[in-house]
């Protein structure tokens, strides 16, 4: 499950969080890590695509763009009602314990494993919902100089933020079902892993 700390800051956070991304040195770093994202996710026209901590919808949006159908999953309420207002389909569940009885060609999950108390967890829910050998896209801060700045500004606001390993997160997604296939550095601050689901026996 997503820390409750985390839950409860960006909730408050949710009026007006899509513009507040996009803008600045913020938004550059984000347009960075979503051309890589975008690179990886091989994305068609007609894809069914699930954004696993979906906030205010920032990536949902671009994907729907793209002419794929994409859901929206978040922990926050207030973040699934800001999604849903950009005109993104929206629900709100925990990752860990996710059940939409439906899968997903593709799966994206960009800035959320850092707040789930069980990032295999959650990786092992989006995996439920894919279809055999679907990929997924994560991003995850990565440790080092920047991931420790990043680290401290939520600290700040009391929200704990965890840092990965490209190895450990390889080892995290092959224990939640999936095959790692690359996993490439997108920012200083960020890593993007790309994994696909291991067929059911």
């Amino acid at each position: 499950m997503i820390n409750p700390a985390a839950l409860a800051r960006f909730g408050t956070r949710a009026a007006g969080y899509r513009r507040r991304m996009a803008k600045g040195p913020v938004g550059a770093l984000r347009s960075r890590e979503r051309a890589v994202v975008r690179a990886l996710l091989g994305l068609r026209p007609g894809d069914r695509v699930l954004d696993a901590g979906c906030g205010a919808g920032f990536d949902s949006a671009w994907i729907q763009a793209a002419g794929a159908r994409v859901l929206g999953v978040d922990a926050s309420e207030a973040m699934v009602a800001a999604c849903r207002k950009a005109g993104v389909d929206a629900v709100c569940a925990d990752l860990c314990r996710l059940s939409l009885d439906q899968r997903f060609d593709k799966a994206i999950c960009l800035g959320a494993l850092e707040f789930c108390s069980d990032p295999v967890g959650a990786l092992s829910g989006i995996r439920r919902h894919l279809r055999d050998g679907g990929p997924l896209v994560a991003l995850y801060p990565r440790r080092g100089a920047w991931g420790n700045a990043y680290q401290m500004y939520h600290r700040a606001w009391g929200v704990p933020v965890r840092l990965f390993e490209a190895v450990e997160m390889q080892q995290m997604v092959q224990r939640a079902g999936f095959e790692a296939q690359m996993d490439v550095r997108a920012t200083a601050i960020s890593r993007v892993v790309l994994a696909t689901r291991k067929a059911t026996p």
